[in-house]
């Protein structure tokens, strides 16, 4: 129900306003939950971010910097993130508020327990670097949350902001702007911490944990074809015809990878597939930890979502991408940064004149971007051939 409303609200941009009804919600919630009193042993910073796991990615390298400033200022980091990314989470930081995002966003009972987690503690600072143009968890995560200073930033690039200046003046005590707009998101959490911390961060990849949990291979090949929603998914029937064409010269297994939700697309893309092509199936049997691990050890990770693509490009993974133009610069342009080079990654998009539109797409009509099916199988093919040295 979740990814339905979602994918409803990509076609139809003007209903995220919807959101706004979340702050009527929470307003009387609150009014019961009783706020926490700031304890003076120690300092405490809770960091909310409560995206996807490739934001997630995206943000840890800037992340390590920003824990290292604070903790020799004797400060204890808390994060709060969406409950499926917990065991990542805790690498990094002292403590984790695990919180069902997606549920208190659908369901009254799950909201009220969010708003609950997010009440726990008094904080010294609380820190929203996910942006607080719109009416996201992240803006009503600092809204409920308790503390002496909340920090949010304001990007340039959206030209109309949905959520009004009283209402975000009222939640955060200061406000970054970002005058530079579609950046890379890598930098853009090392530009945004350099000023919160007043320390130069630099940009970086994020140092994931590769374990060595999991039976594989000692050569495979990584095809995703599912997506965090439908309208981002290029067409299956063409994974097939790629994989077909890399067994012919590269004669090694497929992994599948996934979550449960991903295992109605991926059972399609087997079920098309040649009987001589050995797949090693994997979906819904890994957790982030391990799915990390088995991405961070492939020969080549094909796919066209973008939280397998960045934890590709961290773990130093060849990688192809199929994507459309929608957030070009800020989450899939690492060449652009300097971040890797073209012999590593490889981003397959058709480059439109309405690239980075960020999901506010004026010409979507089907059940996919058109900017995604715009992209051909013998580009791609080009594109994995030069990866992997295919003549």
């Amino acid at each position: 129900m979740f990814y339905k409303i979602l994918h409803l609200m990509l076609k139809i941009p003007v209903l995220q306003y919807i959101r706004f009804l979340f702050f009527c919600f929470d307003d009387v919630v609150l009014g019961f939950i009783k706020k926490p009193i700031k304890e003076s042993d120690t300092k405490k910073i809770l960091i909310v971010f409560p995206l996807a796991l490739g934001d997630a990615v995206m943000m840890i390298g800037a992340l390590e910097s920003l824990i290292e400033f604070y903790s020799k200022k004797g400060y204890e980091i808390t994060l709060l993130c969406q409950s499926s990314y917990e065991e990542l989470f805790r690498k990094y930081v002292n403590d984790v508020i695990a919180v069902d995002i997606r549920g208190a966003s659908v369901s009254p009972k799950k909201r009220i327990l969010f708003l609950n987690n997010c009440r726990k503690k008094y904080y010294d600072i609380i820190i929203d670097p996910t942006g607080s143009e719109e009416c996201t968890p992240g803006v009503f995560a600092v809204n409920a949350a308790v503390g002496d200073e909340k920090i949010g930033v304001l990007s340039a690039r959206i030209k109309k902001y949905q959520l009004p200046n009283s209402v975000r003046n009222k939640i955060f005590d200061r406000v970054i702007y970002k005058e530079e707009s579609n950046i890379h998101r890598v930098r853009y959490y090392a530009e945004v911490f350099s000023e919160i911390c007043g320390e130069k961060i630099n940009p970086k990849l994020a140092n994931l944990p590769i374990t060595n949990t999991l039976n594989l291979p000692e050569k495979y090949i990584v095809v995703f074809p599912s997506a965090s929603m439908p309208i981002k998914r290029w067409p299956v029937e063409n994974y097939v015809k790629i994989s077909e064409k890399i067994i012919e010269s590269v004669p090694i297994p497929i992994v599948l990878c996934g979550t449960g939700m991903d295992a109605d697309i991926i059972n399609v893309y087997k079920g098309m597939l040649t009987d001589n092509i050995r797949t090693i199936d994997f979906v819904g049997k890994t957790s982030v930890i391990s799915m990390i691990e088995l991405i961070g050890k492939a020969s080549l990770v094909l796919t066209n979502d973008t939280s397998v693509y960045h934890i590709a490009v961290a773990t130093g993974r060849k990688t192809c991408c199929i994507t459309g133009d929608y957030s070009h610069k800020m989450f899939i342009d690492y060449e652009a940064d300097g971040l890797v080079s073209k012999e590593i990654v490889r981003a397959v998009m058709p480059n439109w004149s309405c690239a980075d539109c960020e999901n506010h797409c004026l010409k979507v009509e089907g059940e996919t971007y058109p900017c995604v099916l715009a992209n051909d199988i013998d580009t791609v093919w080009e594109n994995v051939c030069a990866l992997l040295g295919i003549n």
